[in-house]
């Protein structure tokens, strides 16, 4: 869709740089609800069993099994969950991941692969055409993980599975700024960025459906309703 007419984009809360269930804070209330039946929700006990792990195998060696079994390309094209997973271990995620690293621009190509490279510049391009891009986020979200990844961020890397199993407590985030896909312009980022076309925006205490409908607060008392956080965050954006 190299013609497009859209001038804004607007995520909110979405999971457009990965999801990884980390080791920060924010991460444990997403991680406990895994195994609580959310992770049932969204991969099936027979494909993964979120439940079957002690508390210390949450910290590193469920995230390796998931990583593993998200190598299943039948698995990438039924369930979001594994096709939007931003496992950080980069050779493995570039070589088992078909769908986040082409949306980033990042899928290697080979080099007599004309179709790749042109593609990738096409995917640029039409990302350059818009006007603003806005990008929403709150640490309180409670289902992407990390929450950071909505406005771009992400975990940093490892060299291996090993080795995210047994560094995973070193984790840290990398900010927007400092990942390659911003500092290397892959798909644009950094061009609307530099011409104040891209936006990010942290709002305190939203829960993950609260940015579509009224729902109470995850882990916490209260309501949070839609039409609130519309008319703060939202309405101004588009108008």
């Amino acid at each position: 869709m190299d013609d497009h007419k859209v001038h804004t984009f607007v995520s909110l809360a979405g999971g457009v740089n990965g999801i990884f269930y980390g080791p920060q804070e924010a991460d444990r209330n997403s991680i406990h609800d895994l195994g609580a039946g959310f992770g049932a929700a969204v991969l099936p006990q027979s494909l993964f069993d979120f439940t079957g792990y002690t508390p210390e195998g949450y910290r590193g060696k469920m995230q390796v099994d998931l990583a593993r079994r998200s190598m299943d390309p039948k698995l990438q094209a039924a369930y979001s969950i594994t096709n939007l997973g931003r496992t950080p271990v980069r050779d493995v995620w570039l070589a088992t991941n078909e769908f986040l690293p082409m949306i980033n621009n990042v899928n290697p190509c080979a080099w007599f692969d004309f179709h790749c490279h042109v593609e990738k510049i096409r995917r640029k391009n039409n990302f350059r055409r818009l006007k603003e891009a806005h990008f929403f986020a709150s640490p309180e979200d409670g289902v992407a993980s990390p929450w950071q990844g909505s406005i771009l961020g992400h975990y940093s890397e490892v060299d291996s599975l090993e080795e995210l199993e047994t560094k995973f407590e070193s984790l840290t985030m990398v900010e927007m700024r400092e990942t390659v896909e911003y500092k290397e312009d892959t798909y644009g980022l950094r061009s609307l960025d530099e011409r104040g076309a891209l936006f990010r925006y942290t709002a305190p205490g939203v829960p993950h459906c609260c940015w579509l409908y009224d729902i109470p607060k995850f882990h916490e008392e209260g309501l949070c309703t839609f039409h609130a956080l519309y008319d703060e965050y939202v309405y101004k954006v588009l108008w």
